[in-house]
Order: C-alpha cells, then sequence, then structure tokens
C-alpha cells in the first residue's frame, strides 16, 4: 500500500501514556496570547527534548505522543508544541499573513519555543540540563531551519545542543504537487463510478479506524483509494490554514468577513484552492 499509510502504526505503546502529560501556557509576544503545549517532566535534573510534528499535526496526535513517549522512557523530558500549520499555533502564536513559507514559520516555531523554554524555566528552576529539537516532516525542515540560523541569534536566546529531522520534505513544491495529485487521483476511475468509490473508500477508512490496528494488519486500500485518502488528509489541513489565517481576505471566493455564510458554506469554497493555488 502506499507508504504514507504507514503513520497509522505510529502509536504509543501505553494508549495512557498522553494522559501523564500536563497542558501549560507560555505567553506569545507577537499575539499577546498563550499557546499551549504538553510536558511529560522525569522526576529529576535531565536533557528536554522539544519535539514539532508533521504538517498540520496537534501536539497530541498519536504518533508525536509515540515520539516522546520514546524519549521520556529514554530518561528525557519531552515538550510538544502544535505544528506551525495547525489551527491551535495559528490562533495563538502565528502573527504572519500568509502561513507555509518555511523560513518564516521555522521563526515563529523558535520564538514559541524560546517562550516555552523561559516559561519552563520558571515553573521548574534547573530541572533542564540540556536542550534538542525534534522534529518530523515538516517540523523535521523547520528544526533545519532553526538549526542553519541559530549562531545568529543572540547567544542570550534558546540554544538547542541537538537537532533531529526525521523524514523533513526535500522538495516543498514537488511534495505540494504531489499532495494535489493524491487528492485527485480518482479522476483516474470512470465518471459514472468515481463518486460511489469515494465513498467506499471513506467507509473503509472510518471501519479501520474503529479497530485494532498492528503492523501485521491488512489495509484494504489500493494505490489509488490510499492516495485519495492522504491528499484528502492534507486538504482540510489547507482549508483551516485559510480559514484561520488573514489569507482569506484575499480569496476571490470569499467575501471579506465571511458575509454571514455559514462555516460548512465556506469550508466547501475554501476546498476548492489545491495547495499549488
Amino acid at each position: 500500500f502506499e507508504p504514507t499509510l504507514g503513520i497509522v502504526f505510529v502509536q504509543p505503546k501505553n494508549p495512557n501514556f498522553f494522559k501523564q502529560a500536563k497542558t501549560y501556557r507560555a505567553p506569545i509576544k507577537a499575539t499577546g496570547k498563550r499557546l499551549p503545549y504538553s510536558l511529560w517532566l522525569q522526576d529529576h535534573p535531565a536533557p528536554l527534548i522539544f519535539i514539532v510534528p508533521g504538517v498540520g499535526s496537534h501536539r497530541l496526535t498519536d504518533s508525536t505522543v509515540a515520539l516522546a513517549e520514546m524519549v521520556f522512557r529514554n530518561g528525557f523530558h519531552a515538550a510538544i508544541v502544535s505544528n506551525a500549520l495547525n489551527w491551535e499555533f495559528l490562533e495563538d502564536a502565528s502573527s504572519i499573513d500568509v502561513p507555509g513559507y518555511p523560513p518564516a514559520d521555522a521563526r515563529e516555531v523558535y520564538a514559541a519555543l524560546g517562550s516555552i523554554h523561559d516559561d519552563l524555566e520558571r515553573r521548574f528552576p534547573g530541572r533542564m540540563t540540556a536542550h534538542a529539537l525534534l522534529g518530523l516532516s515538516l517540523g523535521g525542515l523547520h528544526a533545519l531551519w532553526i538549526a542553519a540560523q541559530q549562531s545568529r541569534h543572540d547567544e542570550r536566546e534558546l540554544r538547542f545542543d541537538r537537532f533531529v529531522a526525521i523524514d523533513p520534505p526535500t522538495d516543498m513544491v514537488h511534495a505540494l504537487r504531489q499532495i494535489d495529485a493524491y487528492y485527485n487521483a480518482p479522476m483516474a476511475w470512470p465518471a459514472a463510478e468515481r463518486v460511489p468509490r469515494m465513498q467506499e473508500t471513506l467507509l473503509k477508512a472510518v471501519t479501520l479506524t474503529q479497530g485494532n490496528l498492528t503492523p501485521s494488519s491488512s489495509i484494504p486500500f489500493n494505490q489509488t483509494e490510499a492516495q485519495f485518502l492522504i491528499g484528502l488528509y492534507f486538504r482540510y489541513i489547507l482549508r483551516d490554514i485559510i480559514y484561520l489565517s488573514p489569507v482569506r481576505r484575499r480569496v476571490p471566493d470569499l467575501p471579506h468577513g465571511f458575509g454571514g455564510l455559514s462555516r460548512q458554506r465556506i469550508y466547501n469554497r475554501i476546498m476548492r484552492y489545491s495547495y499549488m493555488e
């Protein structure tokens, strides 16, 4: 099956591990709001690993919590912040009009991590003995940007001793074109069959998520169905980005202030836009 679907198998070994996290909020100077973050704290001084998840992911998605569990089991503190394109980060920590440009997003992620670091030092002085940054997918790309720029930052700001980037995209334009192509994969089906087969794919996905998945499980999707599910997932992320960010004011199909439209009608209009558009 499409390898990207393998992310569904990345889950915490302890299904209740996420409940062990404490949620705190760090003040964000650029927005005047407070950004939530999740913390797993050792009962002794230890290095702290910040984790930044993949595109649009929330800090408590299974794959992200699984990374925190791995980190915590190996004796580190773990702190997670939502991805720069997640609704939580967009609402509380983003101050730019058009999110999605990695250098700008990485600067905002770095500023947010600095605020979280300061918040932790106030709450738990002396408990953090070193700092590392672990990023997954787009979070990995942001980690690499931060690594490249760290030497230019003020010495008084947060400094990372180590960086780990897991599967960062190497060509953003190519990645976005692939996502758009995946979303349009059902166009390969005959027109008369297209809608029923899309509905069947979604029903299979819902049914699958209600069972117990393991890496040995059989995933009942062919290549086209798997690509469609991946493309649809990313299109929903794009929908939320446009809905939550000031860029919506420049979308020609959306009246300024949404003109009293219902959220569903707004969503329907936004869903017409691809990543390349």
